[in-house]
């Protein structure tokens, strides 16, 4: 979302006198300024709560229980609880004005009506606002002499990939299933859909594909998503992709392992292959990653967009320890890619490529052993549509803190809840 929209979008009732003043002049600074703090975000979330009997400001409402979750809080209970307990000085930094916060049962009805699809649409416009570019970063060592990937523009990897809440689908929740799209590096959720259980993944890929279309930037995906009609809207939206091939595609994974069978040398180097490896010790186990990449014309693969094609080998070692043998794994993957062969070589590729695991590494686990994600069930699939979107909220907030871990940032914060402050940006006037 740019600054432009971003200012028209919102309803400045609740911003301070001073921003609204310069949204009105439309001074860039004040937009920035904005876009770096999360509460005018919340401001503009429509209340759906009778005006009659409210008695609480729905942004501050959401501003409370985001900074709950930041602590650790599992759902609407904890976070009445949590909130009952601040003190009434830390309850005015935050722009509390009544006497005490809500009890659980006006948590619960606020978790009910609310559209958490909408409230998720903020959280990561601001994400997204304030998220650093991942830089290409240092290549690993290839076979070959340095690549034009060198000098490539920086391509931002985007993940793609679901998340079942299992404590809720065993519930018979409605809503038990989150689709989401996750920045390389950073884990930062950027933008993620409830789906119904009659539903699937791929019903709601085309709108969250829409959400981060543009130059330069990569999808990345397992091979559900290797699909021809999301693959071509990447490619009308300026986007490109890198994704696996399995026997979801089998005429596809034919002509990808055709491509990529073994030829002369001299007809390789006509074919522009090129290839590259990896070497990392870490976690107890040894990992050897060899990528070869593959220069195609629509002659050789049928497929929307498709420039180049990949085979990935990888090789885990784990040492003998504790009286347990040592294990050897091997495994080949088979993919696709649409970015360019002039300014994309093997290494570019092989870093999208392993990036592509931050969704599981960065997020998924982290909402499973931290906000104990699958042991919470939750019947009211709304109920753990908006708990799930808290969860994200909350964990790219604490993310913005800098610290080593999820588990120190989130120490902290229930240290001292006012840490966030600056980041959320509640107006003194409330």
């Amino acid at each position: 979302m740019n600054t432009a929209s971003l200012a028209a979008s919102f309803s400045t009732d609740l911003l301070p006198s001073s921003t609204r003043a310069a949204l009105e002049r439309g001074e860039p600074e004040a937009l920035w300024s904005l876009g770096q703090q999360l509460f005018p975000y919340v401001a503009t979330v429509p209340d759906p709560r009778g005006r009659r009997g409210r008695r609480y400001e729905l942004a501050l409402l959401l501003v409370v229980c985001l900074v709950g979750f930041c602590t650790g809080s599992l759902g609407y209970l904890s976070v009445a609880r949590w909130a009952r307990a601040l003190k009434p000085e830390v309850l005015r930094e935050f722009g509390w004005t009544q006497r005490k916060t809500p009890c659980a049962a006006t948590w619960l009805n606020l978790f009910r009506v609310l559209d958490w699809e909408v409230v998720a649409c903020r959280f990561h416009a601001w994400a997204e606002t304030t998220r650093v570019p991942e830089t290409s970063g240092a290549a690993p060592d290839s076979t070959e002499t340095a690549s034009p990937a060198a000098q490539d523009p920086p391509w931002e990897g985007f993940a793609i990939d679901g998340k079942v809440l299992r404590g809720s689908l065993a519930a018979g929740a409605e809503i038990a299933h989150v689709v989401s799209i996750v920045a390389h590096g950073s884990g930062v959720s950027l933008r993620e859909i409830g789906v119904k259980q009659k539903q699937g993944e791929l019903t709601v890929a085309p709108e969250l594909l829409a959400a981060v279309l543009g130059p330069h930037r990569v999808l990345t995906g397992d091979a559900l998503f290797t699909q021809r009609n999301l693959c071509q809207q990447l490619r009308d939206g300026a986007g490109h992709y890198v994704l696996i091939v399995k026997d979801n595609q089998p005429n596809l994974r034919t002509q990808v392992v055709d491509a990529l069978a073994p030829v002369p040398t001299r007809e390789a180097r006509r074919q522009q292959r090129r290839s590259t490896s990896q070497f990392n010790v870490g976690h107890g186990r040894q990992e050897h990653r060899a990528l070869v990449l593959a220069a195609v014309g629509p002659t050789q693969v049928d497929w929307p967009g498709i420039t180049q094609v990949f085979c990935l080998e990888r090789r885990r070692t784990q040492p003998a320890r504790a009286g347990k043998p040592a294990l050897e794994s091997r495994e080949l993957v088979y993919g696709i890619t649409s970015l360019p062969v002039e300014t994309a070589g093997p290494e570019t590729v092989l870093r999208l490529q392993r990036g592509h695991w931050g969704i599981e590494n960065k997020v998924h686990w982290v909402l499973d052993t931290f906000f104990r994600e699958d042991e919470r069930r939750i019947r009211d699939g709304r109920v753990a549509r908006g708990v799930a979107a808290l969860r994200r909220g909350a964990l790219n907030l604490l993310r913005r803190m800098g610290c080593r871990s999820i588990p120190e940032a989130a120490d902290r914060v229930k240290a001292n809840p006012t840490l966030l402050l600056p980041l959320l940006g509640v107006p003194n006037e409330n």
